[in-house]
């Protein structure tokens, strides 16, 4: 009998170290991966000085130097407000108490709208808020464009 009670807690000790290093073999391991994600960007142009809507304003995304060729284009509509649908890079950690994942927003952006001064700014500065990178549909940017009085382009890097 005391063999039996003996062999049984043996038992129970290895069960529980077996289930024990599983659990822990699976808690600490980390998953880096990198890949490709369709991101819908929501863009909305308003006026500076009176925060209305820019019906008809144009967003052109694309990458450094070449601004000729964009990448994405949009045009407002009544309510100031352009989407765009981007292929951008991914990349991310997946673990058993984590997720995480970056997207790569390597465009610049031009906004341009009649009777208004050019903004143009780099995406990556615009969506540095976690909700960039990890909502599926992540919030609008918005741009505020100075009526035109001068001849003043606005830039941001």
């Amino acid at each position: 009998m005391r063999l039996l009670k003996s062999r049984r807690r043996v038992i129970a000790y290895v069960t529980a170290f077996v289930v024990i290093a599983v659990l822990g073999t699976g808690a600490f391991t980390e998953v880096v991966w990198v890949g490709r994600a369709t991101i819908p960007l929501e863009f909305v142009i308003l006026d500076a000085s009176t925060g209305r809507p820019i019906e008809g304003a144009s967003i052109r995304l694309f990458f450094e130097g070449n601004e000729e060729n964009p990448e994405c284009e949009a045009v407002a509509g009544p309510e100031g407000r352009a989407r765009v649908v981007i292929q951008a890079r991914t990349v991310g950690r997946d673990s058993l108490f984590r997720h995480t994942r970056g997207v790569n927003y390597n465009w610049f952006v031009a906004v341009t709208a009649d009777g208004h001064l050019k903004d143009l700014q780099y995406l990556a500065t615009l969506t540095r808020a976690p909700a960039y990178h990890h909502d599926k549909v992540p919030p609008p940017i918005v741009f505020r464009l100075t009526p035109a009085s001068g001849s003043v382009l606005k830039l941001t890097l």
